[in-house]
Protein backbone atom coordinates (compact mmCIF):
# COMPACT_ATOMS: atom_id res chain seq x y z
CA UNK A 1 0.00 0.00 0.00
CA UNK A 2 1.48 3.37 -0.94
CA UNK A 3 2.05 6.17 1.57
CA UNK A 4 -0.65 8.41 0.09
CA UNK A 5 -3.27 5.68 0.40
CA UNK A 6 -2.14 4.88 3.98
CA UNK A 7 -2.47 8.52 5.04
CA UNK A 8 -5.89 8.75 3.41
CA UNK A 9 -7.00 5.63 5.24
CA UNK A 10 -5.60 7.01 8.49
CA UNK A 11 -7.58 10.22 8.17
CA UNK A 12 -10.70 8.22 7.32
CA UNK A 13 -10.08 6.01 10.35
CA UNK A 14 -9.86 9.05 12.60
CA UNK A 15 -13.05 10.52 11.19
CA UNK A 16 -14.85 7.20 11.63
CA UNK A 17 -13.64 6.84 15.21
CA UNK A 18 -14.94 10.13 16.50
CA UNK A 19 -15.44 13.72 15.61
CA UNK A 20 -12.23 15.16 17.06
CA UNK A 21 -10.88 18.66 16.78
CA UNK A 22 -7.29 19.28 17.86
CA UNK A 23 -6.39 22.85 18.66
CA UNK A 24 -2.72 23.62 18.09
CA UNK A 25 -0.91 26.77 19.08
CA UNK A 26 0.81 27.00 15.69
CA UNK A 27 -0.98 28.52 12.69
CA UNK A 28 -1.23 27.39 10.00
CA UNK A 29 -1.71 23.83 11.18
CA UNK A 30 0.46 21.27 9.41
CA UNK A 31 -0.60 17.66 9.66
CA UNK A 32 1.73 14.77 8.96
CA UNK A 33 1.41 11.08 9.76
CA UNK A 34 3.56 8.01 10.34
CA UNK A 35 2.30 4.48 9.94
CA UNK A 36 2.89 1.87 12.61
CA UNK A 37 2.54 -1.64 11.26
CA UNK A 38 2.76 -4.44 13.71
CA UNK A 39 2.22 -8.13 13.99
CA UNK A 40 4.00 -9.02 17.22
CA UNK A 41 3.42 -12.72 16.54
CA UNK A 42 -0.32 -12.24 16.92
CA UNK A 43 -1.14 -13.87 13.59
CA UNK A 44 -2.08 -10.57 12.00
CA UNK A 45 0.16 -10.85 8.95
CA UNK A 46 -1.10 -12.54 5.79
CA UNK A 47 0.77 -15.24 3.85
CA UNK A 48 2.79 -12.55 2.04
CA UNK A 49 3.88 -10.89 5.28
CA UNK A 50 1.59 -7.87 4.85
CA UNK A 51 0.31 -6.56 8.16
CA UNK A 52 -3.41 -6.84 8.83
CA UNK A 53 -3.26 -4.27 11.61
CA UNK A 54 -2.10 -0.69 11.18
CA UNK A 55 -1.91 2.23 13.52
CA UNK A 56 -1.12 5.85 12.85
CA UNK A 57 0.67 8.67 14.61
CA UNK A 58 -0.50 12.13 13.57
CA UNK A 59 1.65 15.18 14.14
CA UNK A 60 -0.56 18.27 14.25
CA UNK A 61 1.47 21.31 15.26
CA UNK A 62 2.50 20.70 18.86
CA UNK A 63 0.03 17.83 19.33
CA UNK A 64 0.76 14.15 18.65
CA UNK A 65 -2.20 11.82 18.23
CA UNK A 66 -2.01 8.02 18.22
CA UNK A 67 -4.76 6.01 16.52
CA UNK A 68 -3.96 2.38 17.26
CA UNK A 69 -6.48 0.89 14.83
CA UNK A 70 -6.60 -2.85 15.50
CA UNK A 71 -3.93 -3.62 18.06
CA UNK A 72 -2.83 -6.00 20.75
CA UNK A 73 -0.43 -4.50 23.27
CA UNK A 74 3.09 -5.87 22.84
CA UNK A 75 6.54 -4.76 23.94
CA UNK A 76 7.34 -3.90 20.31
CA UNK A 77 4.25 -1.70 19.97
CA UNK A 78 5.11 0.14 23.20
CA UNK A 79 8.67 0.75 21.93
CA UNK A 80 7.48 1.93 18.50
CA UNK A 81 4.90 4.30 19.96
CA UNK A 82 7.38 5.71 22.48
CA UNK A 83 9.84 6.39 19.61
CA UNK A 84 7.16 8.57 17.99
CA UNK A 85 7.54 11.11 20.78
CA UNK A 86 5.20 12.18 23.55
CA UNK A 87 1.61 11.14 22.78
CA UNK A 88 -0.96 13.73 23.75
CA UNK A 89 -4.11 11.91 22.65
CA UNK A 90 -4.33 8.13 22.20
CA UNK A 91 -7.23 6.21 20.64
CA UNK A 92 -6.97 2.61 21.88
CA UNK A 93 -9.17 -0.34 20.81
CA UNK A 94 -10.74 -2.14 23.78
CA UNK A 95 -13.03 -4.76 22.29
CA UNK A 96 -10.77 -7.53 23.60
CA UNK A 97 -10.24 -11.00 22.21
CA UNK A 98 -11.03 -14.57 23.17
CA UNK A 99 -11.14 -18.04 21.66
CA UNK A 100 -14.80 -17.71 20.65
CA UNK A 101 -14.13 -14.60 18.55
CA UNK A 102 -10.95 -16.09 17.12
CA UNK A 103 -12.88 -19.24 16.10
CA UNK A 104 -15.16 -16.91 14.07
CA UNK A 105 -12.13 -15.16 12.48
CA UNK A 106 -12.80 -11.94 14.41
CA UNK A 107 -9.59 -10.02 14.97
CA UNK A 108 -9.44 -9.09 18.62
CA UNK A 109 -7.75 -6.16 20.24
CA UNK A 110 -6.65 -5.00 23.66
CA UNK A 111 -8.84 -5.78 26.63
CA UNK A 112 -9.94 -2.77 28.70
CA UNK A 113 -7.29 -3.65 31.30
CA UNK A 114 -4.54 -4.00 28.67
CA UNK A 115 -5.49 -0.64 27.15
CA UNK A 116 -5.24 1.04 30.56
CA UNK A 117 -1.80 -0.53 31.11
CA UNK A 118 -0.74 0.43 27.57
CA UNK A 119 -1.78 4.06 28.20
CA UNK A 120 0.44 4.03 31.29
CA UNK A 121 3.39 2.49 29.42
CA UNK A 122 3.29 5.04 26.59
CA UNK A 123 2.57 7.81 29.12
CA UNK A 124 -0.05 9.51 26.96
CA UNK A 125 -1.73 12.63 28.27
CA UNK A 126 -5.31 11.64 27.36
CA UNK A 127 -6.77 8.33 26.21
CA UNK A 128 -10.04 7.54 24.43
CA UNK A 129 -11.19 3.92 24.08
CA UNK A 130 -12.52 2.74 20.70
CA UNK A 131 -13.92 -0.38 18.97
CA UNK A 132 -16.05 -1.40 21.95
CA UNK A 133 -19.39 -1.25 20.15
CA UNK A 134 -18.62 -1.57 16.44
CA UNK A 135 -19.92 -5.07 15.68
CA UNK A 136 -22.45 -7.38 17.31
CA UNK A 137 -20.64 -10.26 18.98
CA UNK A 138 -17.44 -8.24 19.30
CA UNK A 139 -18.42 -5.74 21.98
CA UNK A 140 -16.87 -4.76 25.28
CA UNK A 141 -18.13 -2.68 28.18
CA UNK A 142 -16.22 0.66 28.15
CA UNK A 143 -16.99 1.10 31.84
CA UNK A 144 -14.45 -1.66 32.54
CA UNK A 145 -11.86 0.62 30.92
CA UNK A 146 -13.08 3.48 33.13
CA UNK A 147 -12.73 1.26 36.20
CA UNK A 148 -9.12 0.33 35.37
CA UNK A 149 -8.19 3.92 34.57
CA UNK A 150 -9.69 5.25 37.80
CA UNK A 151 -8.05 2.57 39.95
CA UNK A 152 -4.61 2.50 38.33
CA UNK A 153 -4.13 6.00 36.92
CA UNK A 154 -6.49 8.46 38.59
CA UNK A 155 -4.50 11.45 37.33
CA UNK A 156 -4.46 10.48 33.62
CA UNK A 157 -7.21 12.07 31.53
CA UNK A 158 -9.59 9.78 29.64
CA UNK A 159 -12.96 10.10 27.99
CA UNK A 160 -15.55 7.64 26.71
CA UNK A 161 -17.29 9.08 23.66
CA UNK A 162 -20.93 8.49 22.87
CA UNK A 163 -21.66 7.64 19.25
CA UNK A 164 -21.30 10.86 17.24
CA UNK A 165 -20.14 12.95 20.21
CA UNK A 166 -17.71 15.71 19.20
CA UNK A 167 -14.56 16.03 21.27
CA UNK A 168 -12.36 19.11 21.52
CA UNK A 169 -8.83 18.35 22.69
CA UNK A 170 -6.93 21.25 24.24
CA UNK A 171 -3.77 21.27 26.29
Amino acid sequence: MNKKKQIGMAILAMLMTASVTAWAANDPLTISADTLSYDGNTGRADANGNEKALGYVFYMGDITILHCGDAVATDRLVRDVCKAGPIHLAFLPINGRDWVRESRDIIGNMTPQEAALFAKEIDCTTVIPTHYDMMRGNEENPLLFAYYMEHTQPNRAWHILRNGEPYLYTY
